[in-house]
């Protein structure tokens, strides 16, 4: 995994960009809503919210497949849960969203395209919601291509 710290298990969090409206979104240790480990990005306000989280790193030229997983609730129908990448300028972007306690979505970016090496990419989620929605981001991944296919053949 090319991002760091990227299921927040690490006291070491300053990888992490995050801007909220309100005080509704942090790392914390939250065992029932974490998807693996102890700690997760997790999200609640009794007013409505939005927020963006998100990590730079520095990449070689190449493709690359993104990916995160989101559960949660009570967000309403029109509440915003997004995934995305920033590449030299360009964001590519996957919509997802929540349904109930535990049951994971996984949001995927595939074809991240870098086409010089020692390139800035952004990974991060945005999210704006009514009163009352929750949840938590978990388990964020950044793989060169290559890396991807290793693995798919080795099932």
């Amino acid at each position: 995994n090319l991002l760091a710290n990227a299921d927040f298990e690490e006291s070491d969090t300053s990888m992490w960009t995050i801007a909220s409206d309100t005080s509704c979104v942090g790392i914390r240790k939250e065992t029932t809503n974490t998807r693996s480990g102890s700690y997760c990005l997790h999200f609640w306000d009794d007013k409505a919210f939005s927020y963006t989280a998100e990590q730079t790193v520095t990449l070689d030229a190449g493709t690359y497949r993104a990916g995160t997983y989101l559960q949660g609730g009570d967000a309403g129908d029109d509440a915003v849960f997004q995934f995305y990448a920033v590449v030299g300028g360009e964001t590519k972007s996957v919509d997802t969203g929540v349904s109930s306690w535990q049951n994971w979505s996984e949001a995927i970016i595939d074809e991240i395209v870098v086409e010089e090496d020692d390139t800035p990419v952004t990974i991060g989620v945005y999210v704006d919601a009514n009163a009352g929605a929750w949840g938590a981001w978990d388990d964020f991944y950044l793989y060169h291509n290559s890396e991807v296919e290793q693995e798919i053949d080795s099932w």
